[in-house]
Protein backbone atom coordinates (compact mmCIF):
# COMPACT_ATOMS: atom_id res chain seq x y z
CA UNK A 1 0.00 0.00 0.00
CA UNK A 2 0.88 3.79 0.06
CA UNK A 3 2.18 3.38 3.64
CA UNK A 4 5.43 1.22 1.89
CA UNK A 5 6.66 4.70 1.16
CA UNK A 6 10.36 5.53 3.58
CA UNK A 7 8.88 9.17 4.10
CA UNK A 8 5.09 8.53 4.23
CA UNK A 9 4.94 10.89 0.85
CA UNK A 10 2.67 9.14 -1.47
CA UNK A 11 -0.20 10.72 -3.77
CA UNK A 12 -3.15 8.51 -5.34
CA UNK A 13 -4.64 10.43 -8.25
CA UNK A 14 -8.12 8.48 -8.69
CA UNK A 15 -10.24 9.58 -11.69
CA UNK A 16 -13.21 8.26 -12.38
CA UNK A 17 -14.89 10.08 -15.01
CA UNK A 18 -17.78 7.73 -15.56
CA UNK A 19 -18.77 9.33 -12.20
CA UNK A 20 -17.59 12.37 -12.77
CA UNK A 21 -14.98 12.24 -10.04
CA UNK A 22 -11.19 12.99 -8.91
CA UNK A 23 -10.25 11.91 -5.54
CA UNK A 24 -6.38 12.58 -4.46
CA UNK A 25 -5.44 9.98 -1.28
CA UNK A 26 -1.89 11.57 0.34
CA UNK A 27 0.17 9.68 2.87
CA UNK A 28 0.42 11.12 6.08
CA UNK A 29 3.81 12.43 5.57
CA UNK A 30 2.23 14.96 3.13
CA UNK A 31 -0.89 15.52 5.18
CA UNK A 32 0.77 16.76 8.26
CA UNK A 33 3.14 19.62 5.87
CA UNK A 34 0.87 21.17 3.73
CA UNK A 35 -2.68 23.11 4.31
CA UNK A 36 -6.13 21.12 2.92
CA UNK A 37 -6.57 23.56 0.83
CA UNK A 38 -3.77 21.78 -2.10
CA UNK A 39 -6.01 19.14 -2.30
CA UNK A 40 -9.49 21.27 -2.88
CA UNK A 41 -7.10 23.28 -5.16
CA UNK A 42 -5.90 20.29 -7.06
CA UNK A 43 -9.22 19.17 -7.65
CA UNK A 44 -10.62 22.44 -8.89
CA UNK A 45 -7.73 22.89 -11.19
CA UNK A 46 -8.15 19.34 -12.55
CA UNK A 47 -11.99 19.66 -12.78
CA UNK A 48 -11.97 22.77 -14.56
CA UNK A 49 -9.35 21.06 -17.40
CA UNK A 50 -12.49 18.24 -17.65
CA UNK A 51 -15.20 20.50 -17.87
CA UNK A 52 -13.72 22.55 -20.81
CA UNK A 53 -12.87 19.62 -22.52
CA UNK A 54 -8.89 19.75 -21.48
CA UNK A 55 -8.85 16.43 -19.92
CA UNK A 56 -4.44 15.85 -20.25
CA UNK A 57 -3.60 19.50 -19.73
CA UNK A 58 -6.45 19.39 -16.18
CA UNK A 59 -4.13 16.63 -15.16
CA UNK A 60 -0.97 17.88 -16.05
CA UNK A 61 -1.80 21.24 -14.59
CA UNK A 62 -2.73 19.48 -10.89
CA UNK A 63 -0.12 17.25 -11.13
CA UNK A 64 2.00 20.37 -11.73
CA UNK A 65 0.76 22.69 -8.84
CA UNK A 66 0.67 19.64 -6.26
CA UNK A 67 4.56 19.02 -7.25
CA UNK A 68 5.41 23.01 -6.83
CA UNK A 69 3.48 22.83 -3.29
CA UNK A 70 5.42 19.80 -2.10
CA UNK A 71 8.76 20.36 -3.40
CA UNK A 72 9.89 22.55 -0.77
CA UNK A 73 9.62 19.82 2.08
CA UNK A 74 9.80 16.49 0.00
CA UNK A 75 13.05 17.08 -2.62
CA UNK A 76 12.91 15.87 -5.77
CA UNK A 77 15.53 13.16 -6.03
CA UNK A 78 16.02 10.52 -8.87
CA UNK A 79 15.22 7.08 -9.37
CA UNK A 80 12.71 7.62 -5.89
CA UNK A 81 9.58 6.27 -6.63
CA UNK A 82 9.55 3.51 -4.58
CA UNK A 83 5.71 2.07 -4.98
CA UNK A 84 4.70 0.04 -8.22
CA UNK A 85 2.91 1.90 -10.68
CA UNK A 86 0.40 -0.71 -10.89
CA UNK A 87 -3.05 -1.10 -9.25
CA UNK A 88 -3.49 -4.17 -7.22
CA UNK A 89 -6.82 -5.56 -6.04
Amino acid sequence: GMDAASHLNSILIFVAPWHRKVVVFADEGIIAKVDASLWSGAVATVTSGFRDGHFTHGLVAMVESMGRALAPHFPPAPNSNELPDTVER
